[in-house]
């Protein structure tokens, strides 16, 4: 995922005026760029899942 790196240090540098080298843009950078990994791999995860239960029947619920 360099490119999604390279997007979020331009974003970083360009936007909010930050040098990435420095201790608060690196940590704006690191921020920003995991929550968006950490999305993305959850939604594929999540897709991947959903899509395993899809071939498993839902037992029908006991009525009480």
């Amino acid at each position: 995922m360099e490119w999604l790196s390279t997007l979020i240090k331009v974003l970083v540098e360009k936007v909010f005026g930050l040098n990435t080298q420095e201790r608060l843009g690196g940590s704006i950078h690191f921020f920003i760029y995991d929550v968006i990994k950490i999305f993305i791999l959850l939604t594929l995860l999540i897709f991947a899942i959903s899509y395993i239960q899809s071939f498993f029947p839902q037992k029908e619920r006991e009525k009480y």
